[in-house]
């Protein structure tokens, strides 16, 4: 349940970050690191969770980590 709330967060977070990183592409022509790092992260770690929880793919518990 905790992975759940705090992804909810960081989901809303990823979502900014794209519309920021957007603008960014606009006016600079490329995606800031820092920016895809993050979004990159969530997924990924959305991805360990669904895993873990709903496809039953693996028996160990996702870290609270973007890594």
């Amino acid at each position: 349940m905790p992975h759940y709330i705090v992804l909810a967060v960081l989901s809303i977070l990823a979502v900014l970050a794209t519309i920021l990183a957007w603008f960014a592409i606009l006016f600079t022509g490329s995606y800031p690191r820092g920016l895809f790092d993050f979004v990159v992260g969530v997924g990924r770690w959305a991805a360990r969770v669904w895993a873990y929880a709903f496809l039953l793919v693996t028996d160990t518990y996702p870290p609270f980590s973007l890594r």
